[in-house]
């Protein structure tokens, strides 16, 4: 399991929060005071597991300075990416448009690494006994 790292910027998030879809609400202020445990890191940004007051997890991706387009051209990428429903495509939740270049966020369902398996391939799948047939 990851560390728990405090996803707070050094100014506070202070900006604009956007939600894709109507069931869930927050403020920049609650997602800013959570803590978030390293998922990883890739070349557009580092991702984190945080949990809200309410229970809810979602995975934050930080993203990375000079990966985001300029904000009409994200926001709208944003809406199409969220409108996508396929079983094998994380739903983008929303995200999260700062005043500077590092305080880009997006918002995504979370869905924990021993569950990815049975998500893909059923719910009675295990490591040991999941078989995958290809043709």
């Amino acid at each position: 399991m990851g560390k728990t790292k405090d996803i707070r910027s050094p100014n506070r998030l202070a900006d604009e929060l956007y939600f894709l879809d109507d069931t869930i609400s927050f403020t920049v202020e609650e997602l800013s005071r959570v803590p978030a445990e390293v998922l990883g890191r890739s070349s557009h940004g580092t991702s984190y597991r945080a949990t809200l007051d309410n229970g809810l997890s979602l995975t934050v991706k930080w993203l990375r300075e000079g990966v985001v387009k300029p904000r009409k051209e994200f926001a709208k990428e944003a809406k199409r990416f969220a409108n996508i429903r396929h079983p094998n495509v994380v739903g983008l939740r929303g995200y999260y448009w700062g005043s500077t270049q590092h305080e880009k966020l997006i918002l995504l369902e979370y869905i924990s690494p021993r569950s990815l398996m049975s998500f893909l391939y059923g719910l009675h799948c295990t490591l040991l006994s999941c078989q995958v047939f290809c043709c």
